[in-house]
């Protein structure tokens, strides 16, 4: 229903204040939608809101980016695409903290997984003659941080 109606409310009129409003419903239902096919859907409809209407959503940005929050790899991919299309010179420093903080998440997540699956992987952490080390965790690569952070890092981070 509020799909149809924030559907509806767009197609109707072009007014910056109605599109920024229906978008913020789409972003609403993208978050507290279960199903990831009517969530990739959803932020498809916000993505055509925001080529048509260009820098009427930017405010919008964190909002998006809230949609990272789900579990499904398809619909994070798509919001943080939709939000880094929408950053501004207004809202960079707020969305790069906030990709900090994923990240770091990430991280410290994938790095518990990597202590359970290899426990010889943190012992090897400790012996600092050893600067390098590979796992493979989660169909990604991951290397260790320089010798002074014990953390790994995807490898697109590094390259």
């Amino acid at each position: 229903m509020v799909y149809e109606a924030a559907t509806s409310l767009t197609a109707l009129t072009s007014n910056s204040v109605a599109v920024k409003a229906a978008a913020s419903k789409l972003i609403e239902l993208s978050i507290k939608e279960s199903d990831n096919n009517v969530k990739l859907i959803v932020l498809d409809r916000v993505n055509q809101l925001r080529q048509k209407n260009e820098g009427v959503l930017d405010d919008l940005t964190m909002e998006t980016l809230r949609v990272l929050s789900s579990p499904d790899i398809d619909v994070r991919k798509k919001a943080l695409s939709i939000a880094l299309e929408m950053v501004s010179s207004k809202n960079v420093e707020e969305v790069v903290m906030l990709l900090k903080k994923e990240l770091s998440k990430t991280i410290d997540q994938d790095y518990e997984k990597v202590g359970a699956i290899f426990p010889s992987h943190a012992s090897h952490e400790a012996n600092p003659t050893r600067t390098t080390n590979t796992a493979i965790c989660s169909s990604n690569l991951y290397i260790n941080a320089p010798s002074n952070s014990p953390k790994l890092l995807p490898m697109w981070l590094i390259s």
